[in-house]
C-alpha cells in the first residue's frame, strides 16, 4: 500500500487505519513527515492544524515525546510565532 501524504494524513484520523498492518506501516513512514509538517503549519500561524498533524506524529512515535510537550505547549499558551524582525 503507497499513499500519498494527502492520503495518508486523512487516513490517520480514523481509528481503523491504525488497525491494519499497512496503516501501521504507513504511520512510522511518515512520521518524521508529520513533524516537519507540523512545523510548516505552527510557522504559518495555524495552531489547530499545528495540533492535529502533531497528534498524528505522536501516535506514530509515541515514545518520542517532542510532539507531545509542543502540542501542550501550544495548549497552554506558551507557543508565540513571531515573524523575522518582530520585537
Amino acid at each position: 500500500m503507497s499513499l500519498s501524504l494527502a492520503q495518508a494524513l486523512d487516513l490517520l484520523a480514523t481509528d481503523a487505519f491504525y488497525e491494519t498492518r499497512e496503516g501501521l506501516v504507513e504511520l512510522a513512514r511518515l512520521a518524521p513527515a508529520h513533524y516537519s509538517l507540523g512545523m510548516v503549519c505552527l510557522t504559518l500561524g495555524d495552531k489547530p492544524k499545528t495540533i492535529e498533524v502533531l497528534s498524528a506524529n505522536q501516535r506514530a512515535q509515541p515514545a518520542d515525546g517532542t510532539a507531545g510537550d509542543l502540542i501542550q505547549a501550544i495548549r497552554d499558551g506558551k507557543v508565540e510565532v513571531k515573524q523575522v524582525g518582530e520585537k
